[in-house]
């Protein structure tokens, strides 16, 4: 009786954490020109993940809010908390998120809304901003670990590098977002002490 009480706790903690798993991504667009938003979610831990938000207001000013950081998961709601005090909120469902934003949040353009899960892997698309200039990179060795958020408890995996593969397009804390030539979509973060980026 014990061992069947001990199982089925360790399969409903299972499923549990299964059920939090909020990587992926979601978008809204409200047409041609007009306000749209995408976020691109990657959880590490059950209590943690790793996010981009885009938002565009459209015409005729096409203001643009452009945010990335760690976010704070609780159950199926998640925040997100700047330094300038700002506050994000993130209600999960199945198929979407709803983004609260408070009024000290100064963005260009909110974001706010109701955002439609496109995809559970967090994969780049062309409509993703990076504020950031590419830079052609070298890996200390043939082989190169990458992990698909900027955090050593993160999914790894090994991947081949030759001289020209590799791309420097985004960092965050100790971390580079880089691209590979064969893997162009994918989030591929590597601590910034495995590369080298030559001088010009």
């Amino acid at each position: 009786m014990n061992k069947f009480l001990i199982t089925s706790t360790i399969m409903l903690f299972t499923i549990k954490l299964i059920a939090q798993d909020i990587s992926g991504v979601y978008a809204y667009n409200k047409g041609m020109n007009k306000a749209n938003g995408n976020l691109y979610i990657m959880q590490f831990k059950p209590d943690s993940a790793f996010f981009y938000l885009n938002t565009l207001s459209g015409m005729p000013d096409f203001f643009t809010t452009d945010i990335k950081g760690y976010l704070r998961i609780d159950s199926n709601v998640a925040y997100i908390k700047e330094a300038s005090s700002c506050r994000l909120e993130l209600l999960f469902t199945k198929s979407s998120v709803v983004i609260h934003q408070d009024t000290a949040c100064k963005y260009e353009y909110t974001t706010a809304g109701t955002y439609k899960k496109t995809s559970a892997i967090p994969k780049r698309n062309s409509t993703m901003l990076l504020n950031f200039t590419e830079k052609p990179a070298k890996s200390l060795n043939d082989s190169l670990i990458v992990f698909n958020a900027p955090s050593l408890h993160a999914q790894s995996k090994m991947i081949h590098c030759k001289e020209g593969d590799l791309k420097v397009i985004d960092d965050f804390n100790s971390f580079f977002l880089v691209e590979h030539k064969k893997y162009k979509t994918e989030f591929m973060w590597v601590p910034k002490k495995n590369l080298l980026i030559p001088k010009k």
